[in-house]
């Protein structure tokens, strides 16, 4: 991914925030942002807002791999993908700065660092006069849609479990639509591999057998697996 491309300040378009959920389908937050319009992804590797853990050198290996699959799973949309390194909500507030941003997207997280990192940034955004939007997309069912009869958290596990049979489960997202690129320079974006740390982690699989690298594991850049198995096993429940 080079640094620089043609930029064109004038055309409005969507940012999304592809943070641990790099994929295009069953993607609420990208869905949503490209029937509004012109989209931009951004992912930003954060490890400098307050009580965000760094990750390790195995932990990076898979995220390099996913953003290799993901940018090119954007392309065949249209959709460039920036990488950034640093502090969200500074770099969020520097790149909505530059062209036309009408709005920013991204699906909700719910650690509790995580979840203040998003606060301030919806707050930055909606200071900014753009459009701030979360999306449910990491969950089947938001922490507050399950409750019991008389509103309050489960506190056992069964009936916690029978609840999203009872209340339904919704069907995936679908990718969206192919989009003509739009033409905007954002600063200082970088390749996937300078986010990465295979040559780290290679040496941890020589260690362990190669049992990471093996076709039995996961693979990045598999959509949405764990969520399709998760419904596929409510629906097969008695």
């Amino acid at each position: 991914m080079t640094d620089k491309s043609s930029i064109d300040t004038t055309q409005p378009y969507q940012l999304v925030l592809f943070r641990d959920d790099l994929r295009t389908v069953d993607h609420p937050a990208l869905l949503a942002a490209s029937e509004a319009g012109p989209v931009v992804a951004l992912y930003i590797l954060d490890e400098q807002s307050p009580g965000i853990r760094p990750l390790g050198a195995a932990a990076r290996w898979w995220p390099h791999h996913a953003l290799v699959s993901l940018r090119a799973s954007l392309q065949e949309l249209g959709i460039p993908l920036v990488l950034r390194r640093g502090n969200s909500v500074h770099i969020i507030e520097e790149i909505t700065g530059h062209g036309a941003c009408a709005a920013v997207h991204w699906n909700r997280r719910y650690g509790q660092a995580e979840r203040a990192v998003d606060t301030l940034i919806k707050d930055h955004v909606r200071a900014a006069g753009l459009h701030a939007q979360s999306h449910a997309g990491a969950l089947l069912h938001e922490p507050w849609e399950l409750l019991t009869q008389s509103g309050t958290g489960y506190k056992v596990f069964t009936p916690f479990h029978n609840a999203p049979r009872s209340t339904g489960i919704r069907e995936p997202h679908p990718a969206p639509q192919p989009q003509s690129p739009p033409h905007v320079e954002l600063p200082g974006s970088r390749d996937a591999g300078q986010l990465g740390a295979a040559a780290q982690f290679a040496r941890l699989v020589h260690r362990a057998g190669g049992c990471l690298d093996s076709g039995r594991t996961r693979r990045p850049g598999t959509p949405g697996r764990g969520a399709r198995r998760y419904r596929a096993a409510l629906r097969r429940a008695p």
